[in-house]
């Protein structure tokens, strides 16, 4: 009986075992490192997509407050004013209710303590006179922005009152200039007049 009938079956000699791991691990490894690239722009992109859709909300709780701005009790601490840096008064339309009625807010413009960047800060005087938690709502490069008031002329005023002549306890419209554009906020739908002092509650009989 000759061997060839036999069919001996030839397996793996430890060469061609060594080199196919080696080949399946350069795979494994390649399309290890391709996922991990792809986990992380999908991730890129979802908390670009996130702090896109939290700047915008910002931008709205920026414009509704100033919307629903009214002039307060006049000769009060809650009589609306404004400043080239900074503006406070009562909002009825405020992001956080921390009372009945409307609320008591301050938007600053500030230089960033670790940055070249000015950041808006929204801010509620009667819960925080210190201002430790007031709420960064938007930021830019440099240390560059001021508001403005617009005026029953159609004149932009850089504080409110105007230091000249009689002006109604609201200005028509409050602007945000950040040197390089001007961006109308809000136009402020409360009247002029001012209102009655607040009320306590507690104090009611």
């Amino acid at each position: 009986m000759t061997r060839g009938g036999l069919g001996l079956q030839r397996g793996f000699t430890l060469l061609e075992t060594l080199v196919t791991l080696v080949l399946v691990a350069l795979v494994a490894g390649v399309l290890f490192e391709a996922l991990y690239q792809l986990g992380r722009l999908e991730q890129r992109l979802g908390n670009g997509q996130l702090m896109a859709q939290t700047s915008r909300l910002r931008e709205i709780w920026l414009q509704e407050t100033l919307e629903g701005m009214q002039a307060g009790a006049k000769d009060s601490s809650e009589r609306f004013r404004g400043g080239a840096r900074e503006l406070q008064g009562l909002s009825s339309l405020a992001p956080r209710a921390l009372a009945d009625g409307p609320q008591l807010v301050e938007l600053r413009l500030r230089r960033a303590p670790d940055r070249d960047e000015t950041e808006l800060l929204l801010g509620f005087p009667a819960l925080d006179p210190a201002a430790a938690s007031a709420l960064v709502l938007l930021h830019w490069p440099g240390d560059r922005g001021r508001w403005l008031y617009l005026d029953e002329a159609g004149e932009w005023q850089q504080t409110w009152p105007p230091a000249l002549g009689a002006a109604p306890a609201l200005p028509r419209a409050i602007a945000l200039d950040r040197g390089d554009d001007l961006v109308v906020l809000a136009t402020l739908a409360a009247p002029g007049e001012a209102l009655g002092r607040r009320l306590d509650k507690d104090r009611l009989p």
